[in-house]
């Protein structure tokens, strides 16, 4: 599944400590985002920030690369700023990793090629779906899922698709997110009703929506996390004019988008209507406020929010409307996080660009970029 020398299908960089000082005072454009991302795969996820003896540990960083999942530790210590990377122990062979945060409750959702879900983390809620609250440092195989075919986090929430169709969910649920009828945290994964055939599945802000087989788009609604709202029977609602769909994303902020089979992108909202000047499209990635999509002639386009460059258009100004991102061809995969953005070309080459604080870019510099830069990757372990 992996090429000899190009193991990475996508990289993906997201800093998730919204509420710290540091990103408080640099935001210049947006509100700071709710403390949980939905995360596409593969993952450099940057944790919060921890005291230890001798230094301050800076990040911690995710990379699958050629199968398996290397955590790089920065530290800022009497000798300067260091990084270690190095294999997570007990994962090989991954193909999807999803970071879920909940009000700095960090956990992992990893997918492997045989069908199988690990996870590890923070489980205060039930993020884990081991029967147990008890936080766990070490990945393990979720119970009960032996043929998942799709994943998604967000929001301390996470959903697993089946092979045959049927979709399943544990986590945060206090408002009946999960759309399991009951406003109780299932410790273990429990089926959603009244879908079936589903085959990708999204969280977003206010409600998830799944994509099912024949092509169409259905949602499950709730109310805001500051409402008293009780949860109420599963009533999933198909989104009006959404046909011979292939893949569906959300911003963090709440936007949704939708890839048609024939390569055109389409949101929906109040309305339904096409997103102009975008065909061809054979994949789509988002961040907080922006979204991005590839073109099967390997250019990459970005509209939204570009208060930090993550549009990569070469300013700082919003874009409604799609635009190219410069100096990208040839491109074979795109991802995106938080407001930094990410592309991997044919030849295995990453650019990323957009926000860069603590370094989050891996470029060696702490500078947001509005043009891609090129940024380096652990070499293969049988290099």
């Amino acid at each position: 599944m992996f090429p000899s020398r190009i193991a990475l299908l996508i990289l993906l960089f997201s800093f998730l400590f919204p509420w710290s000082g540091a990103l408080a005072k640099t935001a210049r454009k947006a509100e700071a985002p709710s403390p949980s991302l939905r995360q596409q795969v593969p993952v450099v996820a940057w944790s919060l920030p921890n005291k230890t003896t001798h230094a301050t540990i800076l990040a911690k960083a995710l990379v699958i690369r050629y199968g398996s999942v290397w955590q790089m530790v920065k530290t800022r210590g009497t000798n300067g700023t260091t990084s270690l990377l190095t294999p997570v122990p007990g994962l090989k062979d991954v193909t999807e990793i999803l970071v879920n945060l909940y009000y700095q409750q960090e956990s992992y959702l990893v997918l492997k090629p045989d069908s199988t879900l690990w996870t590890w983390g923070h489980n205060r809620y039930g993020q884990l779906g081991d029967g147990t609250t008890i936080d766990r440092q070490t990945p393990f195989q979720v119970p009960g899922l032996h043929q998942v075919t799709a994943i998604a986090a967000g929001h301390g929430r996470n959903y697993a698709v089946q092979r045959d169709g049927s979709l399943w969910a544990w986590g945060v649920n206090g408002r009946g997110q999960l759309g399991l009828g009951s406003d109780v945290n299932p410790l273990s994964p429990a089926r959603v009703p009244g879908l079936d055939k589903v085959v990708g599945i999204a969280v977003g802000s206010g409600a998830d929506y799944a994509l099912l087989a024949d092509g169409t788009v259905w949602e499950w609604r709730f109310g805001p996390e500051s409402s008293n709202s009780k949860p109420s029977p599963t009533t999933w609602t198909q989104v009006p004019e959404l046909n011979d769909i292939q893949a569906i994303a959300t911003t963090g902020f709440g936007a949704r988008y939708a890839l048609n089979r024939d390569g055109t992108v389409w949101t929906w909202g109040a309305a339904t209507s096409q997103v102009p000047g975008l065909s061809h499209i054979t994949s789509l990635a988002t961040t907080q406020t922006s979204a991005y999509a590839l073109r099967s002639d390997g250019t990459v386009w970005a509209w939204g929010a570009n208060q930090y460059g993550q549009l990569g258009d070469g300013t700082t100004d919003d874009r409604p409307n799609p635009v190219q991102v410069l100096g990208l061809n040839r491109v074979q995969s795109i991802a995106a996080g938080f407001y930094s953005a990410f592309a991997m070309q044919e030849d295995g080459k990453v650019w990323a660009w957009g926000y860069n604080g603590n370094g989050l870019l891996g470029d060696g510099s702490e500078t947001d970029r509005n043009a891609p830069v090129l940024i380096s990757l652990p070499e293969s372990p049988h290099h």
